[in-house]
């Protein structure tokens, strides 16, 4: 099962790129609502034997550190070996005590740095449109230094396609060995150009990368060998966490009142968990034929769509995402994995 808990909506950035936009709330997950939801997963997980992911979002997290602290201290005691705790950080926050607390405790710890300065500059920057890049790197030795689980994460939008090869080359250059790429589809402005372009830049990244190392993960190159098919889970196996303890199905539809499915007073509406269910079977005309739909996530994340476009087909973007994942997977295949 996943659980993500929101720390808090507030964030000390402002990306230009933001699906939560960039006038947040300043809600900050209290002491009280942390017991309360921690109690409900814990009753929600003792019967299960799979592994129990528990992911602390924001915003930015760390803003609310001391919560923070207190969520993962508390995990941390429970008697389940089959716990994994992950967070994602700007990094603008991290100072040697975070770097120590948050290497020695969490799975895993995600870094979002866009490449190069230039490029991430030109997206990430503080409220006052300063850049955050300098006050980041000089804490990347330091964290990956104490732990191997620290991802690189960076937002690919039009703007920097172009570039995305070279800053994943950066980032690699830099001590990463996981990167991952995410597409932001909330951007109208893909088109079948930077579709071709992404899929050329991915395939710089495997015949200058892969070739030469075997300890290089690349999420866009990767992803598609895990893949399995499968129905949306959300609500029944991922639940969101809001700080005033509001439950609500996925990320992409936090603070969708219309499809939130409970909260951790009064439980579970299963209900509404059934009625997002049902959104499985709804056929999307448009990807009738396709020989990718049984795999692909636009047809399967009715929520995101509905999020991008406030309609369950999938927009553009995330046809685009798909198509560029099956064609760089496929030279990933025949250029390296079927030489070995």
């Amino acid at each position: 099962m996943q659980f993500t808990i929101w720390i808090t909506y507030d964030c000390n950035l402002k990306c230009s790129y933001c699906y939560e936009g960039n006038e947040k709330r300043s809600t900050k997950l209290s002491f009280e609502n942390a017991e309360k939801i921690l109690a409900f997963i814990q009753q929600k997980a003792q019967d299960c034997t799979d592994t129990i992911s528990i992911n602390l979002y924001g915003g930015e997290p760390l803003l609310n550190y001391d919560v923070f602290c207190f969520i993962v201290n508390t995990i941390k005691k429970w008697d389940n070996r089959h716990l994994a705790i992950f967070t994602t950080t700007n990094g603008t926050l991290l100072d040697d005590e975070k770097i120590e607390f948050l290497t020695g405790n969490l799975t895993e710890l995600s870094l979002s740095i866009d490449g190069e300065k230039g490029t991430h500059d030109k997206c990430r920057k503080y409220k006052n449109g300063s850049g955050t890049f300098d006050d980041i790197i000089p804490f990347i030795p330091q964290l990956l230094s104490k732990s191997r689980n620290i991802v690189a994460r960076l937002t690919v939008t039009p703007d920097n396609a172009e570039n995305l090869a070279n800053n994943i080359k950066f980032l690699y250059k830099q001590g990463f060995n996981k990167i991952v790429p995410v597409i932001d589809q909330y951007d109208p402005r893909w088109n079948h150009n930077y579709m071709k372009t992404l899929i050329e830049e991915l395939k710089k990244v495997i015949d200058q990368l892969y070739v030469e190392s075997k300890d290089i993960l690349v999420g866009m190159i990767e992803e598609v060998g895990y893949r399995k098919s499968s129905l949306c889970l959300a609500g029944t196996k991922t639940m969101h966490f809001s700080p005033d303890g509001d439950i609500y199905p996925c990320a992409h539809v936090m603070g969708y009142l219309n499809l939130k499915i409970g909260d951790v007073i009064n439980g579970i509406d299963s209900n509404k968990v059934r009625e997002i269910q049902a959104l499985n079977g709804i056929p999307i005309e448009s990807c009738k034929g396709c020989s990718w739909i049984e795999l692909c996530h636009g047809a399967r994340c009715k929520l995101m769509n509905y999020a991008v476009s406030k309609c369950y087909d999938p927009p553009f973007s995330a046809c685009m995402n798909e198509r560029v994942l099956l064609e760089v997977h496929k030279y990933y295949r025949q250029n390296i994995l079927d030489k070995v």
